[in-house]
């Protein structure tokens, strides 16, 4: 046979089958810029959560529960029903929902504020619910009120009733987290919000003891943030 063969030409299996250098850099690239892909993932997901915490970016909402000595529909009644409890240590707060309740300290556990209406003659409890907020500002002062600044300032109260602390070691303790949510109520979106959580460090008038004047500070401030949270839409 003539070696200036014409015909068509036949290209070998194997020399198709080798994948080509522009082709073979392609791939890599692409493998190396899904591994970076992910690494931005799990670095979005995994740094809010360094050092233990999780940034808070909203609020789940939160109940709470007041201990209420007595009820009236007249305030002169009620502000000496107040006087009485606030002598026996308790908040004496007036607080009005269309009828006057003397309240006497806020708790985070239902089971709490009914266990001592079992133990106080003619006392009750009523529930106070806080919706969430979505808001960044909002949601972490809110989370911040609702955890850490609630159960500090019931810690002090608690821990001042039973003697294992100072006067002025409960009073700093309630105003050094008081001035925290401060800070962060100066974030907030919310104006009305803003200016009910300050309210934590406003000066509380009358003549009281100091566990009556933390449990005022405690009661007065959710029910201050719990009507401005009622006209937050």
């Amino acid at each position: 046979m003539d070696g200036n063969y014409n015909g068509v030409h036949i290209v070998s299996r194997s020399r198709k089958s080798r994948t080509s250098p522009r082709r073979g850099g392609a791939g890599i690239l692409i493998f190396v810029l899904l591994l970076l892909t992910a690494g931005i993932c799990a670095l979005v997901v995994l740094l809010p959560r360094f050092n233990g915490k999780t940034v808070q970016t909203g609020f789940a909402g939160r109940s709470f529960y007041m201990l209420c000595t007595g009820e009236a529909d007249e305030l002169e009644t009620a502000l000496l029903l107040g006087k009485d409890t606030s002598d026996r240590g308790g908040a004496g707060y007036v607080f009005n929902d269309g009828k006057y309740k003397i309240v006497a300290s806020a708790y985070a556990r239902e089971a709490d504020a009914k266990l001592l209406t079992g133990v106080n003659s003619d006392s009750t409890y009523f529930e106070i619910s806080f919706p969430k907020s979505g808001a960044v500002g909002d949601g972490a002062a809110l989370a911040f009120f609702a955890d850490e600044w609630f159960e500090k300032v019931s810690a002090a109260a608690s821990d001042l009733e039973r003697g294992t602390v100072t006067e002025a070691a409960a009073e700093f303790a309630v105003t050094s987290v008081s001035l925290k949510l401060v800070s962060l109520a100066d974030k907030c979106e919310s104006g009305a919000l803003m200016r009910a959580l300050r309210s934590a460090t406003d000066a509380v008038s009358g003549s009281r003891t100091v566990l009556s004047r933390i449990r005022y500070v405690q009661v007065r401030t959710l029910s201050v943030v719990y009507f401005a949270m009622s006209n937050v839409k």
